[in-house]
């Protein structure tokens, strides 16, 4: 056995991760309200906004589209958030399935914070997992200091998906 992980075990921690936050969501609706500053957003509706834009935007390259602008995306209610999550994993975990999918390809990618950039397809589609990632321990700091404490842990280790 290699001792790596594996995108699709990568793509089961996000979604295992985002799942849970979104039913912490709904348990919790006033907490999309509460102030954020993360990346610009407003509120904790604007950092869902833009995590799953993100994963959005990149499962678009993976199938070999233009990024739609994250101003065009919906994101008014949580389900239409939970909507770009699920159909990028969606997106995620076809191409993973596809034996002929080049991970190697490389894209253009022009982003918000860092103007264009070049990577292999394999390198997008994990910094696009890694990426939320990072938003989701962020927003564990908001959730508290809201007064709505998540009660679970997204650490890696207590993870069920990866052994």
């Amino acid at each position: 056995m290699t001792p790596a992980l594996t995108l699709s075990e990568l793509i089961a921690w996000n979604d295992e991760t985002a799942q849970k936050w979104l039913e912490h969501l709904r348990a919790n609706p006033a907490l999309l309200d509460a102030p954020s500053g993360i990346f610009g957003s407003k509120d904790v509706r604007g950092l869902l906004h833009h995590i799953f834009a993100v994963e959005y935007r990149y499962s678009e390259r993976l199938r070999g589209l233009a990024a739609t602008a994250p101003e065009q995306l919906p994101g008014g209610t949580l389900d239409e958030l939970a909507g770009l999550h699920n159909e990028a994993i969606r997106h995620y975990r076809a191409a993973l399935a596809d034996a002929h999918f080049d991970w190697n390809a490389v894209v253009e990618l022009k982003t918000l914070s860092a103007g264009t950039q070049y990577a292999s397809l394999r390198k997008m589609i994990a910094h696009g997992l890694m990426h939320g990632i990072r938003h989701w321990a962020q927003l564990g700091t908001l959730a508290r200091n809201a007064g709505c404490p998540a009660g679970f842990s997204a650490d890696l280790l207590f993870s069920p998906s990866i052994r």
